[in-house]
């Protein structure tokens, strides 16, 4: 996840591109302390309407057991039902509130499991660089392959690196094994990895029409290409507005080059379109460019990269797209005090109720994540991701209404909400979604959390009462 904060009074980067954070919350930088914004009247719920919302909870919300681990057999009754209610949909977005709580990857990777069981899907999108992700496509393909290698990439985020998601693939990998079975695919669909993208293409392309133009291109892209291991955040960090804008334009010559005289190198040109739009989505994240004024269509341009992507591999067959809740919410999302597009605002917009989503809601608990009240003090460095304990919900958080039922997890549909007042306000009412990306800053809680309304873009809403940290 990845949206964008005031800084030094322009935006700058905050949330799940891992290293990234770095440039969200440098030592240096002076910061201001925005306040949560105050409740709108007409949102604040009664002690009687938080009781009503309770008992419909308790007689409408289907309730589910959280097991430690998804089932490996994928056959979970709560999951199959939640599968069944996803009927309609072609592109299922199946978020999560955090990128680091097992209770929720239990449960949406069980519903993974249950949608391909069931056949509803045949391609699976995640919020992941696009090399890495074929590596982990060939791996659950069957190919020989040491998986713990494989997810060691360093192009591959750190909140996949879990427990979960490893049992995932390996039972992908078990499915797509057995005779009879239709093949599932793994697709990322980031575009946060343009070095090694171009570096790949350029080697594909190096034997091509004109070796000399590929050599002054290769040549010119050196200065990006020089660290095979380093992410996007390293050259970000270190690059000025106008280096970063040289390798945009030499990207850009080499995508025109491959349209025009390599067109049957399908992959190669795929590969430099992702780095382009990977480049053009962090246009403006060098520390020269903050004070620089940023087009209109800036935020958001990473999200709608992904979403041409999911809507190209959707091209495959039917899809569940595994992102955060900001980028799979079917509505711009208000995310610390900035409403940007979304992947899932995109799609809906394209597809109408032929894209479907699943959010998650939480009361209390800890997640794994990167602390980023470490980066306050003189010379704090980026902390790795560490168990980040978070208040409980308040007035004013989804989970704060949600929390009166007796239930421990359950899920619903916001349409079944009946038409009474508490129920149009339930609704309607943009409310604290308590999101919470790659890294967390806990002293700045209250500024963070995001507000959503459930009718902006929420089609099932799963609720986990207590969450712990990712294993």
């Amino acid at each position: 996840m990845t949206r964008l904060l005031p800084l030094g009074g322009r935006p700058a980067v905050s949330g799940a591109l891992l290293a990234l954070c770095v440039i969200a919350h440098p030592p240096t930088a002076a910061r201001g302390a925005p306040q949560a914004p105050p409740l709108l009247q007409e949102c604040t719920f009664s002690v009687e309407e938080r009781a009503a919302i309770a008992r419909w909870l308790d007689g409408h919300a289907v309730g589910i057991a959280i097991p430690r681990h998804a089932p490996d057999d994928g056959q979970d009754a709560g999951a199959t039902r939640m599968a069944e209610a996803l009927e309609r949909g072609s592109i299922i977005g199946l978020g999560e509130a955090t990128h680091g709580s097992q209770e929720e990857q239990v449960v949406r990777f069980g519903l993974v499991r249950a949608l391909v069981s069931a056949g509803k899907v045949s391609v699976i999108a995640i919020e992941a660089n696009r090399l890495p992700s074929e590596a982990l496509n060939r791996y659950i393909g069957g190919e020989p392959g040491d998986l713990a290698r494989i997810m060691a990439d360093p192009a591959l985020f750190d909140v996949l690196r879990t427990d979960e998601f490893t049992r995932l693939l390996q039972w992908l990998r078990r499915w797509n094994s057995k005779s009879g079975h239709p093949r599932i695919t793994l697709v990322g669909v980031d575009v946060q990895d343009p070095a090694n993208e171009l570096r790949t293409a350029l080697a594909m392309v190096a034997d091509g029409p004109d070796h000399d133009k590929v050599a002054r291109l290769r040549q010119i892209a050196g200065p990006l290409l020089a660290d095979e291991a380093a992410k996007l955040a390293d050259w970000l960090s270190a690059a000025t507005y106008a280096q970063h804008q040289e390798q945009l334009r030499n990207a850009r010559a080499l995508r025109d080059f491959i349209r025009a005289e390599m067109p049957r190198q399908r992959r190669a040109l795929m590969l430099v379109e992702n780095a382009v739009a990977g480049l053009e989505a962090f246009e403006y994240y060098p520390v020269d460019a903050r004070s620089m004024a940023i087009p209109p269509d800036f935020v958001g341009r990473r999200d709608r990269a992904i979403a041409r992507n999911v809507q190209a591999a959707a091209e495959q067959g039917r899809l569940v797209f595994l992102a955060h809740d900001t980028h799979v919410v079917a509505a711009p999302a208000s995310y610390r005090h900035i409403t940007a597009p979304s992947v899932g605002s995109d799609l809906r917009q394209k597809l109408g109720t032929q894209y479907v989503t699943v959010n998650f809601a939480w009361g209390t608990g800890a997640v794994k994540a990167i602390d980023l009240s470490a980066l306050n003090s003189p010379g704090g460095k980026m902390p790795n991701r560490t168990e980040v304990r978070l208040p409980a919900a308040e007035e004013g958080d989804l989970a704060f209404l949600l929390k009166g039922s007796s239930a421990q997890s359950f899920w619903f549909r916001p349409d079944w909400l009946p038409a009474v007042s508490w129920g149009s306000k339930l609704r309607d009412c943009p409310m604290g979604r308590r999101w919470v990306g790659a890294a967390i800053d806990p002293a700045a809680w209250d500024t963070t959390k995001g507000l959503h309304a459930l009718s902006k873009g929420t089609d099932l809403l799963v609720w986990i009462r207590d969450i712990s940290p990712s294993l």
